[in-house]
């Protein structure tokens, strides 16, 4: 049986393309994930779709999706997987955001976010970030 994911194989390198499945079926099967998973690139190359999908195949009602740092993700994430659409950049080491992005992961969430301006994310949060640099522009 092919995987719900398996189109994105050919836009991804072989480990992430093993890591992102590994890491999917973790937070459906509701096993913790020990890193975010950041999704970086430029516009258009397909991080909002592959996102969609990904909660899509867990199901909607197991996501908290929010599209801004300041989303109250915090407050409203008992549900495994948390998508966070662009404002990881905002994130930084003295801030209290960062600190609660970082405990909802010992508190067992997944979270997948994305961004186009990977410089700009505080490396504090590189330390439990999985980074996939998704080329392909669609």
């Amino acid at each position: 049986m092919v995987h719900i994911l398996h189109s994105w194989k050919q836009y991804l390198t072989k480990d992430n393309y093993t890591f992102l499945l590994q890491f999917v079926e973790n937070a459906k099967n509701h096993i913790p994930n020990e890193k975010i998973i950041i999704l970086s690139g430029i516009g258009r190359n397909g991080k909002t779709t592959l996102m969609h999908e990904i909660m899509f195949y867990i199901g909607s009602q197991y996501c908290y999706e929010c599209n801004e740092p300041q989303c109250g993700v915090f407050k409203k994430s008992p549900r495994q997987m948390v998508l966070i659409h662009g404002g990881i950049e905002y994130f930084k080491h003295d801030n209290e955001n960062t600190k609660q992005l970082l405990d909802l992961i010992e508190k067992q969430r997944s979270i997948i976010c994305d961004t186009s301006k990977l410089d700009l994310v505080d490396p504090f949060i590189f330390d439990k970030a999985y980074i996939i640099n998704m080329k392909h522009i669609f």
